[in-house]
């Protein structure tokens, strides 16, 4: 049985209920939980049988599943999964005596206590799992229904290649799997995974994926953490057969894999030439200019190679350049007499093309782009040296606003685009009209998704997660985790000018949106215009500014600050938003004693600027340091705090008071999230644990995370979730709610929702939609 998972990489999933009905007779009264509702999956299937004629009857009992969710999955990598329920009475009053009461999940009894919590562990197959879940008065079974929990790799979107011709490859979320999906089949099945080379290499984990030229091979590039070396892996995709054919210590993601023909391949980075088809087959290439004029190399990733030509930009000035060219054709036609191979260049051409971010040639073209997010492109004629410039034509869904660019394939057709950097989305470059196009992967949206908020509402029936890539909010409803509604702020939030990116707070009552604007420094302008922090009516699609850059250094007076703002609440009379600042007097550098480390009022009706908590670095003892602020919490009069550095949780009163809840030793550096569940008095926060470099600081290391549950009357706190406890896919930094009738936790990982359980630790995934 496997009990954790310990892999660092991607994460996500979902939530149901099913709700079983017995019928019989009644029981005395209790009220239950304001939040508790009853509720049924329309995907299970039930049977249910009522007691023979004159037996004394059943009490009328139901039980939910609260996780995992239906048809939600676990990831591929484990063998068993908790599930959770809870059993009631049909009218939410007392619990009889359950001695006689018991539920068989898959065949064996479920835990079941005395408040209706009932637990099972189920073993897991690879692929579907049907979990069958029956309840059972006195041994007679009255009711059954099932659940389907898969066990199968799923896919990412940040490691992932296709051919443009229907073909996609991908990387499974661990990093653990190559998974493939063709033209001609409708499911994903697997190629190889790295247990099948464990003898061979200790890989970590599968980061990249490369085509040949001619489409018939694919390179998987593996990371080897403890080792910091890299592994490759070539798959010949016509008889499915993977080999491992390259171990490297210096390819890194900044490393540009250069195909020579349809069997070599260069690392930009070391300039080792591989052949895919011999293992140990890495050669050095060393490169010689004979002429002293000329500086070789510009950067060692700029270089690339068309019909066996290896193309290096040197320059003659500091302004300019050229690229030498280098002929591989003796080097491969001897390959085995070669291990360190010297290259003396034959010629210079394509004078000038020397800064650029993005190249790519086939057949004698060679296209560059100059600048990230820009639609031009230079076009050269290898032929004749000629050079063109053009505008790429976007069509419409194309975001190409940032990222780096690296080409997937290319053919005399098209050239297949990865945006690396951004959001990962696949895009086709026309060749003969140098249109772009959003390349549609049938598993996988282009659409991009990056959360980093969500709020629940009032009465725990809706969520609303915000997704900062296009400013677009998606409503929830908290009984199927299904969308509902969505909303994009996109073209309103345009006409004020607002910067990409930021988080929000939401107005329930009156459906408005508060979007904070800058996360990062905002310098010493004292009529700088730029929005701060801007509100949006979903009923009228108007946005509006409410505080400036201008408007905040009129309130400090002080045209040396320099301000970050943080994340902004809505305070319970909805007049009112509380926000975080934090400001440095530039001018007392490198002292900084003028620091500001404050929370702040902001009256929606005049809006006037009062201080709520005010710190400064003399005052050690109240230092809140950048603080994130929760949603106001009407049981706690107050909001929850957590800190980038200090790792703490504190509640701040709505008068001002500040409590410790969690010691500001804590191990953690960063602090990010906290919810409240009023139900049991807990607050679940995640940390991101510290940890030391070589020269003695103390950094973040984002591929741990775990979550807490802390009492709130005791201060005692205990980790729920970790990627080494629970199963499933691997945490990751991210932002959560609380569903508080499931006792789960929600958020958002690789475009999927991922459901945590808060009593053992599992998790699953399911896609948004």
């Amino acid at each position: 049985m496997i009990t954790g998972h310990t892999s660092k990489r991607f994460i996500i999933s979902t939530l149901i209920t099913l709700t079983l009905v017995l019928t019989g007779c009644g029981w005395s009264t209790e009220s239950s939980d304001e939040n508790t509702s009853s509720s049924s999956s329309s995907s299970s299937s039930s049977t249910s049988s009522s007691s023979s004629s004159g037996s004394v009857q059943s009490p009328n009992l139901s039980f939910q599943i609260h996780f995992p969710l239906d048809n939600a999955n676990v990831g591929g990598h484990e063998s068993a999964i908790s599930v959770r329920g809870l059993l009631k009475t049909e009218d939410d009053s007392q619990l009889p005596d359950l001695s006689n009461v018991r539920l068989s999940v898959s065949g064996v009894n479920a835990n079941l206590q005395e408040d209706g919590v009932w637990t099972a562990e189920v073993p897991l197959n690879a692929g579907e799992n049907s979990v069958g879940i029956s309840l059972l008065v006195a041994n007679e079974t009255k009711e059954t229904k099932t659940l389907v929990v898969h066990n199968s790799f799923i896919p990412s979107r940040s490691a992932r290649t296709s051919d443009g011709q229907g073909n996609f490859y991908y990387v499974d979320i661990e990093g653990e799997a190559v998974l493939k999906r063709t033209a001609e089949q409708e499911e994903i099945s697997t190629l190889f995974t790295v247990a099948d080379f464990q003898s061979l290499v200790d890989c970590d984990a599968i980061v990249r994926l490369e085509l040949s030229r001619n489409l018939k091979y694919l390179l998987s590039v593996c990371e080897r953490d403890e080792q910091e070396t890299t592994a490759v892996f070539a798959t010949d995709l016509e008889i499915q057969a993977t080999k491992l054919i390259a171990l490297n210590s210096s390819l890194d993601g900044s490393d540009v894999i250069h195909w020579v023909d349809d069997k070599h391949f260069i690392f930009s980075e070391s300039n080792e030439l591989v052949h895919i088809l011999e293992a140990d087959s890495s050669r050095a290439l060393q490169i010689n200019l004979t002429t002293p004029d000329l500086a070789y190399p510009i950067t060692s990733n700029d270089i690339f190679v068309d019909d066996a030509i290896l193309y290096v930009p040197v320059r003659d000035n500091p302004m300019g350049g050229y690229w030498a060219t280098f002929d591989l054709s003796s080097v491969i036609s001897d390959w085995q007499n070669n291990r360190t191979i010297q290259l003396v260049y034959s010629d210079l051409t394509l004078n000038g093309l020397t800064e650029f971010e993005f190249v790519t040639a086939n057949q004698g073209t060679v296209y560059f782009m100059e600048n990230s997010g820009s639609n031009d492109i230079s076009v050269a004629d290898l032929a004749t040296d000629s050079v063109m410039n053009y505008s790429l034509a976007l069509a419409d869904g194309v975001n190409w606003a940032a990222g780096l660019f690296h080409a997937l394939a290319i053919d005399e057709t098209a050239i297949i685009v990865s945006n690396v950097n951004s959001d990962a989305s696949l895009y086709r470059l026309n060749r003969s009209d140098l249109t772009v196009s959003v390349l549609d992967d049938p598993f996988l949206s282009n659409k991009p998704l990056s959360v980093t908020s969500m709020t629940m509402a009032p009465d725990g029936q809706q969520l609303l997660i915000y997704n900062r890539s296009n400013e677009e909010l998606l409503f929830l409803n908290t009984e199927s985790l299904e969308i509902s509604e969505r909303t994009e702020m996109r073209e309103a939030l345009d006409i004020l000018q607002v910067p990409l990116y930021g988080e929000i707070a939401y107005d329930w009552e009156n459906k408005i949106v508060y979007r904070r604007c800058v996360s990062d420094w905002i310098g010493n302008h004292y009529d700088n215009p730029e929005p701060i922090l801007v509100s949006y009516d979903l009923e009228t699609d108007e946005a509006e500014t409410l505080l400036s850059a201008a408007s905040l250094f009129d309130y400090f007076g002080d045209v040396d600050l320099r301000l970050r703002m943080g994340s902004p609440v809505v305070m319970p009379d909805a007049d009112t938003i509380w926000f975080s600042l934090f400001g440095v007097n530039v001018s007392q550098a490198p002292v900084y004693s003028g620091i500001n480390d404050n929370i702040y009022a902001l009256n929606l009706q005049n809006l006037e600027i009062s201080p709520i908590v005010e710190s400064t670095y003399a005052d050690s003892d109240e230092l809140l340091e950048q603080p994130f602020l929760s949603d106001f919490y009407e049981a706690l009069n107050g909001v929850l705090l957590t800190e980038w550095s200090s790792g703490y949780l504190r509640l701040l009163d709505r008068d001002g008071t500040i409590t410790d809840l969690y010691s500001p030793l804590s191990p953690y550096f960063v602090t990010r999230n906290a919810v409240y569940d009023k139900n049991t008095q807990t607050v679940f926060f995640d940390g991101t644990p510290g940890v030391d470099n070589e020269n003695g600081y103390t950094n973040p290391e984002f591929a741990l995370i775990d979550i807490l549950e802390l009492d709130i009357a005791t201060k005692e706190s205990h980790i729920i979730a970790s990627n080494s406890i629970g199963r499933g896919v691997s945490l990751q930094s991210m932002v959560f709610e609380l569903d508080r009738e499931r006792r789960v936790l929600i958020s958002v990982l690789h475009g999927n929702l991922l459901i945590i359980d808060t009593v053992s630790g599992d998790r699953v995934l399911k896609p948004l939609q």
